[in-house]
């Protein structure tokens, strides 16, 4: 992935991730050297979209979530800030 892409030093949220347009989606941004939050439900898939995008050299974070479902959104938008050191793997816990 490129530094100093058209997207470099921004973070860009994809739904959708692991498959699809937005996996491609998550690709692009990732070589125009987009910051990452993707998010999927399926989360197998989205470890292997994760495990891709970090192998190529891109700052990703998955969250493995139903964002049609207002709880799991709710959940997300409460997530513990993240850092370009720190970041992990993050699912929703539902109370």
């Amino acid at each position: 992935m490129t530094n100093g892409g058209r997207l470099s030093g921004k973070v860009s949220l994809i739904t959708g991730a692991a498959h699809g347009i937005g996996r491609a989606t998550a690709v692009w941004f990732a070589r125009e050297g987009a910051r990452l939050v993707v998010s999927d439900v399926d989360g197998a898939a989205l470890e292997k979209c994760h495990a891709e995008l970090a192998e190529s050299g891109a700052e990703v974070t998955t969250v493995i979530a139903d964002v049609s479902d207002s709880a799991q959104r709710a959940a997300w938008s409460r997530r513990p800030s993240m850092s370009t050191t720190g970041w992990t793997s993050w699912s929703p816990t539902l109370a």
